[in-house]
């Protein structure tokens, strides 16, 4: 075959495998699927995008990509999963944790907490705390110190005597 004959041969299998791998196969599939080595798959598909001068892939294309790998990986351990096969229900964990976090879907939640809180006297919000606790069951609270001494308006009276 002729130079220009091998060359077109060679840009055909890079294009075949640059789609393969859009397509989601993984580059065992793409090796087994046209007879040569994993790595040879690889190779290929990096030279195929230098030759083609294809841009590297836009966002939406490479997450399909990686997508399409993540669900081909739980296909092959669905058998493992069901017989209740720990390392493979971890492994199972962690490709959605990894689609979650390429997709976005873990991102924190943006929460607008906006709460208006009157202005309150302090000497009432000291009567519904007490009354509050009270309603719970608690002690009546001791908002004073206990007198050392009767106030002088008060008559200290003894025990049985008036």
């Amino acid at each position: 075959m002729s130079k220009a004959g091998l060359a077109l041969q060679q840009k055909i299998r890079n294009t075949q495998v640059l789609e393969l791998v859009l397509q989601g196969k993984s580059f065992r599939e793409i090796a087994d699927e046209m007879g040569i080595t994993r790595q040879r798959a690889y190779d290929i598909y990096k030279i195929g995008l230098e030759a083609t001068k294809v841009p590297d892939h836009t966002l939406q294309e490479w997450r399909q990509v990686v997508s399409s790998r993540l669900d081909y990986w739980l296909t092959k351990l669905a058998i493992l999963i069901d017989a209740g096969d720990y390392r493979a229900i971890m492994a199972a964990v962690r490709i959605e944790e990894r689609r979650a976090k390429m997709l976005g879907i873990d991102k924190p939640l943006k929460i607008d907490v906006t709460h208006h809180i009157p202005a309150l006297d302090p000497e009432e919000a000291g009567k519904r705390q007490r009354a509050r606790l009270a309603g719970a069951g608690f002690v009546r609270l001791v908002t004073q110190p206990p007198l050392l001494e009767a106030p002088a308006d008060y008559e200290v009276v003894e025990d049985g005597a008036q």
